[in-house]
C-alpha cells in the first residue's frame, strides 16, 4: 500500500511539484554551462549576467550531472532530471530483484517494496538533484560485483569500480557502499582457501585491485578535466559549499527521528547477511551495507544532513536479500507477527500518509509560486528573492543567492555579507518568499542548523520587506513603500 502510494504520488507531481534547493543549484549550474557561461565565479564579484543583482553562489557538487543535463534542451532539462530520477530508483530495486535467484526472490522483493514505499527516500531519490543516479550507479555496482562473486572467488572488476567512482562524483557523500564492500571482497579472498602470506596478498589483489583501478581510472579522468579547466576553484567551492560542521543535538535528533523506520530492517538485513557470509556473494554485499550503515550514521551529523543518506544502506540491505538465504529465527512466530505489523504500520502510513498529502500540496504551492510576481507587483526585470534557490530558479529563471551555503560560511567570514545586504536592499529585488516564519521572530532568536539568513541579513529584510500573505507554507513578502 505505501509502494502504490508513493508511486501514485510521483505520478501526479513529478512535473509540478516546486523545485528544492538542490534541484535549483543543479539545473541552474546546467544553464550556465549550456549557454557557455563561466561556472566557477568569485562569490565576492558574483556572476554579473543577470543585470544589476549578480548571482553570488558556490558550484554545490562536481558539476558532472549538471553537465549531462545541459545536454538537454533547458525547456526539458527539468522534466528529464526527474524522470531520469525516477527510473534510476525504482529501476535499480526492480533490477535487483529481477537478477536475484528464484528462490530468494520473494524476501528480495519484498525488501525492495519496502525500500520503495518509504515515500521520503521516493522525494530525494526521484528528484532532479544526482542523489538517485548516483545511487543507482553505486548500487548498480554492488550488485553487479556480488552477483558475479556469488558461489565463486571474490572479485570486484574493473566495471564495479568505475561505476563506484561515478557515484561519488556525481554526489559526493554516495560513498557508502564502495569501502565496504572492498574490505568484504577482502576478507572474503582471504577465507576462500588456506595458503602462504605470500598467496594470501596475491588472492587480496586479484579481489579488489581491479575495482581499485576503475575508481582511480574515472576519479583521474574527471579531477583532471575538472583542474584544466578551473585550476583549485572546483574543490573550493566543493568544501565550502558541503563543509558545514556536525552538530551533536542535530545528529541526535536525526538517529532518534529516522532510525524507527528503518533501523530494524536494516539490521535484520545485516544479520542475514552475516549468516551467509561463507558465500563471497552474501560478505560483499554485507561489508557494504555496514559500511553505508555506518558512513549514514556519521554523515547524520552534519548540518545539511537529510534522509537522503539512507538510500544507500536501503539499496544494500536489498541487495544482501539478494544473496544471503533468511535463516530460520529462534523466535516465536508470534512475535516476528507482530513486530513486523507495527514496523510495516509504522513505516507505511507515514509513507501513506504524506503521499496523500503532498498530492493536494504540492499542487497548490506550485500555483502559489506561478503567482507571486503578480501578486506583489514584480515587473519583468525585476528579481523575486527566496531562502531556497530552487524557488528563485522557478519564478526568475535564475538564481540570486545559495542562502544555506551563504550563511554558514558568512558565520566562517567567508562570505562577503556586506555586498549580501546591498543586493537584498536593491530595489529591483521586489519580492520575498520564505518557507518559514523566520523574519517574524525576534532577531535574538537564531537557531543555527536551519536558519536560511542570519540576524544581519533578517534585520535588513525586515526594514525594506513587509509581510502580504502567508499560503500553502510560504510566507511571502512585497517591498516596503519607499519612505
Amino acid at each position: 500500500m505505501a509502494l502504490v502510494a508513493t508511486l501514485a504520488w510521483e505520478a501526479v507531481t513529478a512535473f509540478v511539484r516546486p523545485l528544492d534547493g538542490v534541484e535549483g543549484e543543479v539545473l541552474f549550474e546546467a544553464d550556465r554551462l549550456r549557454a557557455g557561461l563561466p561556472l566557477y565565479t568569485d562569490v565576492a564579484t558574483g556572476a554579473a549576467d543577470y543585470g544589476p543583482i549578480p548571482a553570488r553562489y558556490l558550484v554545490l557538487y562536481p558539476p558532472v550531472w549538471p553537465f549531462f543535463l545541459s545536454l538537454v534542451p533547458a525547456q526539458l532539462a527539468f522534466g528529464v532530471a526527474r524522470s531520469v530520477g525516477f527510473f534510476a530508483w525504482f529501476g535499480l530495486l526492480a533490477f535487483i530483484v529481477a537478477r536475484a535467484p528464484r528462490k530468494r526472490r520473494p524476501a528480495c522483493a519484498l525488501g525492495a517494496a519496502f525500500a520503495g514505499g518509504i515515500w521520503l527516500l521516493a522525494f530525494y531519490g526521484t528528484s532532479a538533484r544526482p542523489d538517485g543516479i548516483a545511487v543507482f550507479a553505486s548500487g548498480l555496482a554492488l550488485e553487479r560485483a556480488t552477483r558475479r562473486s556469488s558461489g565463486k572467488f571474490p572479485s570486484i572488476d574493473l566495471v564495479s569500480g568505475v561505476l563506484f567512482g561515478l557515484a561519488a562524483w556525481l554526489k559526493p557523500n554516495v560513498v557508502g557502499l564502495a569501502p565496504g564492500a572492498f574490505v568484504g571482497a577482502a576478507l572474503a579472498a582471504v577465507l576462500a582457501e588456506r595458503g602462504a602470506r605470500s598467496e594470501v596478498v596475491r588472492r587480496i589483489a586479484r579481489a579488489v585491485i581491479p575495482g581499485i583501478a576503475g575508481v582511480v581510472l574515472v576519479s583521474a579522468l574527471i579531477a583532471g578535466a575538472l583542474t584544466s579547466r578551473t585550476g583549485s576553484a572546483w574543490v573550493e567551492h566543493l568544501l565550502a559549499s558541503t563543509g558545514q560542521p556536525p552538530d551533536v543535538a542535530h545528529w541526535i535528533d536525526q538517529l532518534v527521528s529516522r532510525g524507527p523506520f528503518v533501523g530494524l530492517p536494516l539490521g535484520f538485513a545485516a544479520l542475514v547477511g552475516l549468516h551467509g557470509r561463507k558465500d563471497p556473494g552474501a560478505a560483499i554485499a554485507t561489508g557494504a551495507l555496514l559500511g553505508a550503515i555506518a558512513w549514514c550514521i556519521l554523515c547524520l551529523s552534519k548540518i545539511g544532513s537529510a534522509s537522503n543518506y539512507l538510500l544507500e544502506p536501503c539499496v544494500a540491505a536489498v541487495i544482501v536479500l539478494a544473496r544471503a538465504d533468511v535463516p530460520k529465527l529462534r523466535v516465536p512466530p508470534l512475535v516476528l507477527a507482530i513486530v513486523a505489523l507495527v514496523q510495516a504500520l509504522w513505516t507505511g502510513l507515514a509513507s501513506w500518509n504524506s503521499a496523500r498529502e503532498h498530492v493536494p500540496l504540492d499542487r497548490a504551492r506550485a500555483a502559489t509560486i506561478a503567482n507571486v510576481r503578480a501578486s506583489c507587483g514584480a515587473a519583468p526585470n525585476d528579481v523575486v528573492l527566496a531562502d531556497e534557490p530552487g524557488l528563485e530558479l522557478m519564478m526568475n529563471g535564475r538564481i540570486v543567492q545559495t542562502p544555506f551555503q551563504a550563511t554558514h560560511s558568512s558565520r566562517r567570514g567567508r562570505w562577503p555579507v556586506e555586498a549580501w545586504m546591498a543586493d537584498v536592499s536593491h530595489p529591483s529585488a521586489r519580492c520575498l518568499v520564505m518557507q518559514d516564519d523566520l523574519l517574524e521572530r525576534p532577531l535574538a532568536t537564531v537557531d543555527v542548523v536551519h536558519d536560511r539568513f542570519s540576524p544581519e541579513l533578517r534585520r535588513v529584510l525586515r526594514e525594506h520587506f513587509e509581510l502580504a500573505y502567508e499560503r500553502t507554507g510560504y510566507w511571502v513578502y512585497r517591498r516596503r513603500p519607499s519612505r
